[in-house]
């Protein structure tokens, strides 16, 4: 099932960052099971959640990482904490200035 983690902005496919990023997941993740908690939301065709390899949170690693962003809109600000210089490298889109 695609979801989209709630909270995060990450780079798309095509922007700078995104090979760095996925590959980043990939190592993260592998094929082991996440859990996910889903907000009942979907963009465009993903569903909207928070997923947990264990107990890490996988948005929070990402970025942690320097290789995401915290998208305040969604997540009310539950990231910001953690953005390294990196990660405030990587441009907001609009959707997630809060409102």
């Amino acid at each position: 099932m695609p979801v989209r983690l709630h909270g995060l902005h990450a780079p798309e496919d095509g922007e700078p960052g995104y090979a760095a990023a996925t590959a980043f997941m990939v190592e993260l993740v592998g094929s082991d099971p996440l859990r996910c908690e889903l907000t009942g939301r979907m963009t465009w065709d993903r569903h909207e959640g928070t997923c947990y390899l264990g107990q890490l949170d996988i948005a929070a690693e990402l970025i942690r990482a320097g290789l995401g962003r915290d998208c305040p809109y969604h997540s009310g600000g539950r990231y910001v904490h953690l953005e390294t210089d990196a990660a405030r490298e990587i441009q907001l889109p609009g959707y997630c200035r809060r409102r």
